[in-house]
């Protein structure tokens, strides 16, 4: 079996270049084809499951590592590609999400902290979708203390895209969302959980 972080940061990167060809953007076959090759012989019969020596582990940790930033770096042209060919007329500051899977997405969205207009506060702001939906957003962090949105999702669709961006709610239409893990809630209903959850 092939790592999935790996597999699924190299299948991303290999589509979203290959979605940027016809924007000018070159094939990176020997990068692409590199990633691909230290994948796979990190699928050797010994790594797997665990009958090799602790130097063999070592170096497959670093090649995984070299795999996720090369398949980052090939991602990133490649986005930067397709961003700049999407017509983002008429958003004040558009975010653009891409959906790399076979599926339409429906899975809450992440985004950057600074997604977030200055003099906004996340009740005050909806993520607005280009069918005219638009989804709550809340402040949520990692358990390092980084901060970071995260909004609901009206849909991706299939190996697509959505340029979107974060508007200001109507005064009539707050953002009611409060969601921390002891107490979630909205303008409807109210949980509260004990130690035990």
């Amino acid at each position: 079996a092939v790592e999935p972080e790996r597999e699924a940061a190299e299948q991303d990167a290999e589509l979203l270049a290959g979605l940027a060809l016809p924007l000018g953007l070159a094939w990176d076959r020997s990068g692409l084809d590199a990633c691909w090759e230290k994948l796979l012989l990190n699928q050797f019969h010994d790594i797997l499951p665990g009958s090799s020596i602790q130097t063999v582990y070592e170096q497959a940790e670093r090649d995984y590592q070299w795999i996720l930033d090369q398949a980052g770096e090939i991602r990133a042209r490649a986005v930067g590609a397709i961003a700049a060919g999407i017509d983002t007329a008429g958003l004040a500051r558009p975010i653009v999400l891409f959906n790399t899977i076979d599926a339409t997405r429906t899975d809450p969205i992440q985004l950057p902290a600074s997604s977030l207009p200055e003099g906004n506060d996340e009740h005050d702001a909806l993520l607005s979708f280009p069918d005219g939906s638009t989804q709550p957003i809340q402040r949520a962090s990692d358990p390092a203390g980084s901060s970071y949105l995260l909004a609901g999702n009206s849909g991706i669709g299939s190996i697509g895209w959505a340029a979107c961006q974060i508007v200001t709610c109507r005064d009539d239409k707050p953002n009611s969302l409060i969601a921390t893990t002891e107490l979630p809630a909205n303008a409807f209903w109210r949980i509260e959980m004990d130690g035990s959850g």
